[in-house]
């Protein structure tokens, strides 16, 4: 007589476990571990979320007094001026420049008036 095949068709191994029976297996690894934890590990690993999750807490917080100290730093460093005030600033730098240029330009006119003159010398009087 053929025996029938087995086949696992979308069977998980807690349907197979189930269908053994409780009494058959005895206790399974997960229920042995889950017992031995007791009141104690679970206040444990909680103290330890805990701990985790207020030192994230701490970490954002200190970014974000960061941030704001940034932000508060750049506020201060550009202080709001009067227009008048900008006006003056701007036309006592435009004086300076146009001082230097003139000077500058004196400067040169005479260094070619002694260019010009020397060479009239040397027309006038040549050695």
């Amino acid at each position: 007589m053929a025996t029938k095949a087995k086949k696992s068709r979308g069977k998980t191994s807690g349907k197979k476990a189930a269908k053994r029976g409780a009494a058959a297996r005895g206790r399974s690894n997960k229920s042995a571990k889950k017992s031995a934890r007791g009141p104690a590990k679970r206040a444990a690993v909680a103290k330890k979320v805990a701990a985790k999750k207020s030192a994230a807490k701490k970490s954002i917080k200190r970014i974000v007094k960061k941030v704001q100290a940034k932000k508060a730093a750049v506020k201060k460093k550009a202080p709001s001026r009067s227009p008048l005030a900008r006006v003056k600033r701007v036309a006592q730098e435009v004086a300076h420049q146009a001082t230097a240029a003139v000077s500058s330009g004196v400067e040169a006119i005479k260094e070619l008036g002694e260019s010009i003159a020397e060479r009239v010398e040397d027309v006038t009087n040549p050695t």
